[in-house]
């Protein structure tokens, strides 16, 4: 079953204040569709998830309007960028990453804009396959 999160002008959201990897809000998989915004322009939401070594996982951003952008960024525990991604697939301005963890450890995605436009919604899920 897939959630989706309809966009819409926003401000702020109940994971704030989530804006660096030092206040990531802690999540467990599978997460779908959770709500966040983005606003101001160069917001940054990061969480942070426990994930097993060998598992894949799909990281991704749902529910954009046709203006909006969002781009995807993953760390590991030591903060080596492990993968980031700005659109899906050509014709869509959403974000997804697949992944397969390579240790047992927490991993923080962050998710921010490329875009000049602030105060939309999106929603982030993370589910281990």
């Amino acid at each position: 079953m897939e959630v989706r999160v309809r966009s819409g002008k926003t401000q702020g959201d109940p994971f704030e204040p989530d804006n660096t990897r030092e206040t990531a809000r802690r999540t467990s998989v599978p997460v779908f569709a959770q709500h966040y915004s983005y606003d101001p322009v160069g917001d940054q939401d990061w969480v942070v998830f426990q994930a097993q070594a060998g598992t894949r996982y799909l990281i991704r951003t749902v529910g954009l309007a046709t203006d909006e952008d969002t781009v995807l960024f993953l760390w590991d525990a030591g903060g080596q960028l492990v993968a980031k991604n700005d659109d899906a697939r050509p014709g869509t301005r959403s974000s997804e990453i697949i992944w397969t963890a390579t240790a047992n450890q927490d991993y923080y995605a962050m998710v921010t804009s490329s875009s000049p436009i602030g105060g939309f919604t999106y929603g982030l899920e993370i589910i281990a396959f």
